[in-house]
């Protein structure tokens, strides 16, 4: 079993999340923590390089919405939080707080791309928030609140944790959804 994190994009409930969190998954299930309730969901589209996917929830309506910020005016030194997870214990989600500390970096993901192995993400946000496994998928937020990232990785020696720029990512789901 795996876990992982989303971030509410419609009020219907299509979800962003990170693709490594669904992508071998037989059956999908999430909770709304602003409602409570739990729906089944399926995987509608995603992008292996990028490390992202959508998801449709089963039977959802009026949810609650993220609000979505711009990733382009982010500069190192900015404080972030990143919500998620934590180690998949759900109920009220975790928080870790950091700052901005380096753009456009690259990293390499184990990934399940045409088998075991490696995929390397380029152009993350790069955090000293620590995020850690359950995080995957959850929103980066700045100080106004607003979504500025989604949470994909980090590395095992605590020397810095990454997102996706929501502005790449909006565009690369709308790229596909197209």
């Amino acid at each position: 079993m795996r876990f992982g994190t989303g971030i509410v994009l419609t009020s219907s409930g299509e979800i962003l999340t990170n693709d490594h969190v669904v992508i071998d998954a037989t059956q999908v299930m999430a909770t709304d923590v602003g409602n409570g309730q739990t729906y089944g969901a399926v995987r509608v589209v995603a992008d292996q390089a990028m490390d992202l996917a959508v998801l449709q929830l089963d039977g959802a309506s009026g949810l609650e919405t993220s609000t979505l910020g711009s990733s382009d005016s982010l500069v190192p030194g900015e404080g972030v939080v990143g919500v998620g997870n934590a180690d998949g214990v759900g109920g009220a989600p975790s928080y870790a707080g950091g700052s901005v500390t380096a753009l456009e970096q690259p990293i390499i993901e184990q990934a399940e791309v045409d088998g075991p192995g490696e995929l390397q993400v380029n152009g993350l946000i790069e955090t000293d928030a620590q995020l850690i496994p359950g995080d995957s998928g959850g929103p980066l937020v700045d100080a106004e609140g607003e979504v500025v990232g989604v949470d994909t990785a980090f590395s095992a020696d605590g020397a810095g944790s990454y997102a996706i720029p929501i502005d790449k990512a909006l565009a690369t789901i709308d790229q596909l959804v197209g």
